[in-house]
């Protein structure tokens, strides 16, 4: 049986009476609202601002509101700071900027780290260690609007320099990135080919300090969001499926199917998490829901349904999912 959700207005109330107010759209470009967290709280974008949702005290506020953020694609955190993947239209060179900002955790002024420029940029992902973050951007070059490359990076914490770990050409793009055991984990595929229904999809590795890309998986429908725990890689397949393989390689396993378009994944010490995503973005119908399942396999289980589920996050014993109306939550 699906638990009725708790949903995280736009203005800073305490839990109990959340159920009592009204939603919040938080759409951001074609994105439902990058959310991520903790055991203390949970970060979300709503509008072009960043909340935090203080766990203990059961109250959102905004945390950071500024041009700097521009659309947000992607939240990572540590025990000190928040770095987002960020793009934005800079008015002065009619130039698309894609920029890695980092913010205290309490709030303050925006940090710029690394930039990269082009006529036409996307943010991707992002993932962080102790010792730096990673990156995905999709971008043209400085003369066309063509997407030309997407390019996975390794930025120093401190911001003090930039490497390309990996470098794709046009039509490959990555998905998700998830750091673990000294390698930087990714998905890679073609739109072109998913929707020629062409199998080319790749989930790979790369030495966090560069090297070569080792294939772990090959021939994937749509590999979409990647998670990893100490021994497993899990990813979803944007067509209908959950697979997991182990961090070094070996065999991949099917854990669920017949799934509805799941995308953001998350896993903790025993379950997977997931949304489920296949929703009419016109009519905005479907079936759309969060999904939970044990590690060792079995039987999913929804847990929640939803409008039209985005990106999924684990914070303080809970499930906390961003959705075009507002950011929700259930327990774990």
């Amino acid at each position: 049986m699906s638990s009725r959700p708790f949903v995280f207005g736009a203005f800073g109330v305490a839990v109990a009476s959340i159920l009592s107010c009204g939603p919040s759209n938080v759409v951001i470009g074609g994105v439902a609202g990058a959310v991520v967290g903790d055991a203390n709280d949970v970060y979300w974008v709503n509008s072009g601002s960043l909340w935090d949702v203080a766990l203990a005290a059961d109250t959102g506020h905004p945390l950071v509101s500024s041009p700097v953020l521009g659309q947000v694609g992607a939240i990572a955190i540590d025990d000190q700071f928040l770095y987002l993947n960020t793009y934005n239209l800079d008015r002065t060179d009619q130039m698309m900027h894609t920029r890695i900002v980092r913010i205290v955790r309490s709030g303050g002024a925006p940090e710029i780290l690394s930039e990269r420029i082009s006529r036409e940029t996307s943010a991707g992902s992002i993932a962080v260690d102790a010792s730096a973050i990673y990156w995905t951007v999709l971008e043209g070059t400085a003369s066309t609007a063509s997407p030309a490359a997407s390019t996975l990076v390794r930025t120093a914490k401190d911001g003090s320099g930039d490497t390309v770990l990996v470098h794709l050409a046009a039509p490959f793009s990555f998905g998700g990135i998830a750091v673990a055991a000294g390698f930087v984990f990714f998905t890679e595929r073609s739109e072109i080919d998913a929707y020629a229904g062409n199998s080319t999809g790749v989930v790979a590795k790369v030495p966090v300090l560069g090297g070569p890309q080792i294939v772990l998986a090959s021939g994937e429908e749509y590999p979409f969001a990647i998670a990893v725990d100490g021994s497993q890689v899990y990813f979803t397949n944007y067509g209908s499926t959950i697979r997991a393989l182990p961090l070094g390689g070996g065999s991949v396993r099917t854990l669920a199917d017949a799934q509805s378009g799941p995308a953001s994944i998350a896993v903790d010490s025993t379950h997977l998490y997931w949304v489920n995503s296949d929703i009419n973005d016109a009519s905005m119908t479907g079936h759309s829901a969060v999904m939970k399942m044990a590690k060792a396999g079995g039987v999913p289980v929804e847990v929640a349904p939803s409008n039209a589920a985005e990106n999924i996050a684990l914070g303080g014993g809970r499930i906390f999912w961003s959705d075009w109306d507002g950011l929700k939550s259930v327990p774990q």
